[in-house]
């Protein structure tokens, strides 16, 4: 029998909620993607007639010299639009994110500027401490966009199917006599150095559902390739789901050309 002192009408309003959350999540993050919703398979997939906003590229900057950053620098400001006021301006130093992202670098040079008492540097220890407080305030909204740009990576990659490859931990080096190596009675002989010609296997983690071998080699394969060359693969294989799903069982191997 229900507890009556329990709040359940809360709990399940609240619960519903959350849910409502993470679907208008996964379908904004489709909607960058070009997909959309279907009833009759219960999964995402592409839009008729829609075109990617955005490619896996464009969830990262370009360093290079002339790069069009205008579809990433997009994705920040529709997350700092969508928190600026929810944060405000704690730990800001009197601005809120949006002021802050809105900065190029002349602004925030005529600031420190003014901070510092019209002088190149501060002098004073109040100048110093405001001039510092601002640069914190620059770090930790800084680290908030990029907490949010993480989360949207992941968000895609996960729609995508993009494997995640977690380097296994390094053990410990074994502590060793001091001197010269040598064997004695009956030590093994049967070693090899680690450059030597034994390979270390790589380990990886993938869903326990994925067992054929050559998936797994291929997955872990795809895992090394940069942003370009996986985005790449991800339309290789929705062609060849596409294929799979118009034609009876092909392989992948016929369905990506390769036994040809």
């Amino acid at each position: 029998m229900p507890n009556s002192n329990y709040n359940l009408a809360g709990i399940e309003a609240q619960a519903k909620a959350f849910a409502k959350g993470t679907i208008s999540k996964r379908d904004a993050t489709a909607g960058l993607l070009g997909l959309t919703w279907s009833p009759k398979t219960a999964q995402y997939i592409k839009a008729k007639g829609a075109k990617p906003m955005i490619n896996v590229t464009d969830l990262s900057f370009n360093k290079a010299q002339y790069a069009d950053n205008s579809k990433f620098h997009a994705l920040e400001r529709g997350y700092v639009m969508a928190n600026y006021e929810r944060f405000g301006t704690v730990g800001l130093a009197g601005f809120n994110m949006l002021e802050l992202y809105n900065m190029d670098r002349d602004a925030v040079k005529a600031h420190k500027l003014k901070l510092s008492g019209g002088n190149k540097k501060p002098v004073t220890k109040s100048q110093q401490a405001a001039v510092a407080l601002f640069m914190k305030a620059q770090r930790t909204s800084s680290n908030r966009i990029s907490s949010g740009m993480q989360n949207l990576r992941n968000e895609v990659n996960n729609m995508l199917g993009v494997p995640t490859v977690v380097k296994p931990a390094k053990a410990p080096k074994a502590q060793t006599a001091k001197g010269k190596d040598a064997q004695t009675g009956g030590v093994s002989t049967d070693t090899h150095i680690e450059s030597g010609p034994v390979t270390e296997a790589k380990t990886s983690v993938l869903p326990p559902e994925i067992r054929d071998p050559r998936l797994v080699r291929m997955l872990n394969t795809v895992a090394q390739y940069d942003l370009t060359g996986q985005a790449r693969f991800v339309e290789i294989m929705a062609l060849a789901i596409e294929a799979y799903n118009k034609e009876p069982a092909p392989t992948i191997e016929s369905s990506l050309g390769l036994n040809k």
